[in-house]
Formats: structure tokens, sequence, C-alpha cells
């Protein structure tokens, strides 16, 4: 693990005073004290991957510190040179999030690297293991991670050791990725034919762990690294280095919300399609995955902001609005007997039956039909009268 905080490791003993330039030690490392460029090693602050890092102040600006990587192998001529060269492009790489190259040369035959000195540790320091990270907390690291692996990969340089212990904290919190040692030139020569196998198994892409490394590998490590904030443990465990990356070959990852109940549905698809097993499943950028994942959140979060009905508490001290009570409804009135069409019917037949008949008597006086006729239009007349009147 390589990191730039200023974190002191319990098995060494060295003063913890930065900006003491006299110290007493007892360490048995030959360059505490030793001068590389315009600083000099006052204590380690890390080591692993293949180098150590120092704290260095400056000689000429006290109280001035950086952070000074040194190889733990010796490097032959040509070794140094090819050192150089990645130092160099690493120099030019300037971008808010990634941690700045100051510096580097060689000091006798000691190569060195002089980086921004971050003094608030690493990203693993702020959530150990097995801690859960709030869902705005991962949206903010992941946007500033990936515009900075986006910046690497517009640049053709692959980091594949996406990790919290590479990822450090900056002056005013900022997320600046750091750890450049094992990148690779994408798309060149060594990418694809002498690609060594580098990087830390928990996150290696499976693409990665046969040496196929590519810009989409940075994408799985870090939604590997999305799903350990979320649930608070990575989905590939296992005893051993191969058990996990056959895992990351052949195993489908835990749903989340099996670890996580509560995640959001969208947050957790998005998370899944990171962790694709092959690069041409996963977003077509590390950037394009950033910006679905936050999407992904707000959109659930704006569904689940709003409020159910539910009925006012009763403990508020405002008055609540009563509604006016609604008319008391009055019982069904009777149907009466004139509100049935079938006397308006009755009575416009007697009407029609009586207007026939006398049509059917002609002029006889007083005969039957006339009589008959008459007395059924009168009738008809009175009872369709009624029969609209009172309905």
């Amino acid at each position: 693990m390589d990191r730039h905080s200023d974190q002191q490791p319990r098995d060494l003993n060295t003063n913890p005073q930065p900006g003491n330039s006299r110290y007493v030690r007892h360490s048995t490392d030959p360059l505490l004290g030793q001068q590389m460029g315009s600083y000099r090693l006052i204590r380690p602050l890390g080591s692993g991957g293949g180098a150590v890092i120092y704290l260095g102040e400056h000689t000429l600006v006290p109280a001035t510190h950086a952070a000074i990587k040194i190889p733990k192998e010796k490097f032959n001529p040509k070794e140094i040179q090819h050192f150089c060269d990645e130092a160099s492009t690493l120099f030019l790489m300037i971008h808010p999030h990634i941690t700045r190259v100051l510096d580097f040369g060689v000091e006798g035959v000691t190569p060195y690297l002089v980086l921004d000195y971050a003094p608030r540790g690493t990203l693993r320091e702020s959530h150990p293991r097995g801690q859960r990270v709030p869902l705005e907390d991962i949206i903010s690291y992941v946007n500033q991670i990936a515009s900075a692996l986006q910046y690497a990969h517009d640049q053709r340089i692959i980091h594949r050791d996406i990790k919290p212990e590479n990822l450090l904290l900056g002056r005013s919190g900022e997320v600046l990725l750091t750890d450049f040692g094992i990148a690779i030139r994408a798309h060149s020569t060594i990418s694809q034919s002498e690609q060594h196998i580098g990087g830390t198994v928990t996150y290696m892409a499976p693409e990665q762990c046969i040496g196929k490394a590519c810009p989409a590998s940075d994408q799985y490590a870090l939604g590997i690294l999305v799903y350990e904030w979320l649930c608070g443990q990575p989905p590939f465990q296992g005893d051993t280095s191969l058990e996990v990356a056959m895992q990351h070959g052949m195993k489908t990852p835990p749903l989340l919300h099996t670890l996580l109940p509560e995640v959001f549905p969208a947050v957790e698809q998005v998370v899944h399609r990171a962790l694709a097993k092959t690069p041409e499943e996963r977003f077509p950028t590390v950037q394009a995955f950033a910006e679905a994942l936050e999407w992904a959140a707000l959109e659930e979060a704006s569904l689940s902001a709003s409020p159910p009905l539910a009925a006012p508490s009763v403990s508020s001290q405002e008055p609540v609005p009563v509604a006016p009570a609604p008319a008391q409804q009055q019982a069904p009135k009777r149907r009466s007997l004139w509100n049935s069409t079938y006397w308006l019917r009755l009575g416009v037949s007697m009407l029609v039956t009586g207007v026939v008949a006398i049509l059917l008597a002609g002029t006889a006086t007083l005969s039957p039909g006339l009589i008959i006729g008459g007395l059924l239009m009168g009738l008809g007349i009175l009872v369709v009268w009624v029969s609209t009147r009172f309905a």
C-alpha cells in the first residue's frame, strides 16, 4: 500500500513532528536524513507496492513538505531511463483530482518521485473495512475519481490499481487519485502482448486478471469500490488471490439488495452494469458510469421524497385546517305514484284511442263510438295533465 498521509506506521520509531529536521532515530533505514533533490527525507509515511513513501522537507523553504516516492529495488541504467520516461509522463498530468508530480530525478543510483503531500490520509483510513458509506458521499467520491480517471484515459493511461488506499484526501477534503506506479499506456504494444498482471485482486476486472487490462478495467474497479462502500464488503472474497480472481471471471456478484435491502433499484442496476464480465457490457466510459450513478440516485431520491398522504399529527401546535362537513344526505324520497311514466303513457294511449273512436264514429249524433271516444279523449287529457303536473 502506497500512501502519502501523515499517519505514522506503528513499527517505525521516528520523530512524529513532520516539520522538525532535528530528529533522533533508531531506525536502520539508510535513507532517513538523505537529500533527494530539494527535499530531505524526514520519516517514512508508508510502504508497499515496490516503493517506500517518505515525508520530505524542502531544504530552502522550511515547513514545506512533499511525499517522496523511492523504489525499493535497485535499478539498472535501463530501468532508470524507463523510470524517468514514465515520470515525465506523470509530470505532465495536471488535474485537480490527481496527485501532482512536483519533481523527479535520480540521486546517485536512486530514482525518486516528488509528489504533492496530502496530510489527511486515504479513503481507507476515513472508511475502514466493513464500514458503509452514505450514498451522497459515494456520489461525491465517484464523480471526483471518475473525472481523474477519464482524464487519464484520454491521455491513453490506464491506472490498474483503483482502491481506497490509492485515494487520498487533499487539504480541502478533495479526493486525489495517486499511485500510477503500475499504470500502462492503453493500446500500446505492451498493453496487448507483454502486459504483466498487476493490481489488487479484490478490485481487478476479469480481463485484467489475465493480463489484458483496458480503460473499462478501471471502471470495473470503481464499481467494486462503490459496491463495497454501499454494503460494507466487496462482492468477491476468498482465502487466496487465485480464488478471488476466479470469482471475478466466473461468478455473478451477489445482488446488492440481498445485502442492503434499502438500496435504490436504479442504483443497484447501474453498479451491476459496471461489474459486467466483459468490457463491452459496461458503460462506454468511466465518466458515463459516474453520471448514470448520480442520475439514478437523484431520480430515486426525488421519488422517495414525495410524502405519502397521511392524517395530520394531533400533536402539531398549529391548527389543522378542517374541511367543511359534507351536507347530510337525506334519505331517498319515496317514489310517488305520479312519478311513474306508466300513467303518462296510459293517458296518451287513452287520448289517442278516443280520437280514433271519434273519427270512426263519423257525424252520428250520440252514437256509442262518439260517446266512448269523447270520454276516452277527455280522460286521457286529464291523466296526461295530472302526471306531468305532479311528476
